[in-house]
C-alpha cells in the first residue's frame, strides 16, 4: 500500500502487516457487513488522520523491510533452523 490506508480479508498475513488495525481493516471474507465497515471506517476520516496513517505506515516499512532488515532477519531464521 505504501502510504495508502488498507482494507483486506482476515488472514494472518494481511493481520501481521496490517499491525491491529493501525494501516488499514480487515473483513471477513462470509460478511459483507464487516467490508462495509471497514471501507465507512476510512471514508469517513478526515484527510489529516489518514495522513497520519500513512506516514506511520511509510515510516514501518522503511524500518522493517528493508533489504539490511531482512537479511538479517532470514539469517536469524535459517540459523535457528539449521541449530534445531
Amino acid at each position: 500500500s505504501f502510504g495508502t490506508p488498507v482494507v483486506a480479508s482476515k488472514n494472518s498475513g494481511n493481520s501481521f502487516i496490517l499491525k491491529n488495525k493501525r494501516f488499514g481493516r480487515l473483513f471477513d471474507l462470509e460478511s459483507i457487513n464487516t467490508a462495509v465497515e471497514a471501507v465507512k471506517y476510512f471514508y469517513f476520516l478526515d484527510q489529516e488522520k489518514i495522513s497520519e496513517i500513512s506516514r506511520e505506515a511509510i515510516n514501518y516499512t522503511k524500518n522493517n523491510y528493508n533489504k539490511s532488515k531482512m537479511i538479517e532477519e532470514y539469517s536469524k531464521y535459517f540459523t535457528r533452523a539449521i541449530n534445531v
